[in-house]
């Protein structure tokens, strides 16, 4: 499998730590995973992992640099599709209003990778599609995107497809 990962600290001790790996045959179909590489596509998946919680929230400055570092992995690698799944393995502080609508954890964070991310590449300048992917798994919310390039999108309507049919089963 292939990997890229990044590491930073913030003022407060906690480290942080991006992954990016090739390691779509995990949750994609045999059949999907031969026709990415038969058509020399790679989806990677982001995994975020923080050790620490000195500082409780995470500042939009970290956030930031989070998404610049996945936006210059994905200018690198021409060809690569980036996977992304909501967790909701910890609690965020989010306003008592959103709290107060019944928003998940990983509402939360769909709607702040979304913002994050559109932030980045507008001021990187790169023309990229973020896919939301939304699956009601038992009446738990799940939230994926796959980030493409504008001119991957057919691909990307490809594994979005595989992707529900693995979760329908």
């Amino acid at each position: 499998m292939k990997e890229a990962v990044y590491s930073f600290s913030n003022s407060s001790g906690d480290k942080f730590y991006i992954r990016l790996a090739a390691d779509s045959d995990l949750f994609l179909s045999n059949e999907m995973s031969l026709f990415l590489k038969d058509k020399d596509f790679e989806l990677w998946g982001i995994y975020l992992e923080r050790l620490g919680n000195a500082q409780k929230v995470a500042p939009v400055k970290l956030l930031n640099k989070v998404s610049q570092l996945i936006a210059t992995f994905f200018i690198g690698h021409p060809n690569a599709i980036l996977y992304y799944q909501c967790d909701d393995i910890s609690e965020v502080p989010m306003s008592f209003k959103k709290k107060e609508t019944g928003m998940s954890v990983q509402e939360y964070r769909n709607r702040l990778f979304t913002n994050m991310f559109e932030k980045i590449v507008r001021k990187m300048n790169i023309s990229v599609v973020d896919t939301p992917i939304y699956i009601d798994a038992c009446g738990n919310d799940v939230y994926i995107h796959l980030i493409s390039r504008e001119k991957h999108t057919d691909i990307v309507k490809i594994i979005s497809k595989d992707i529900h049919e693995g979760f329908d089963k």
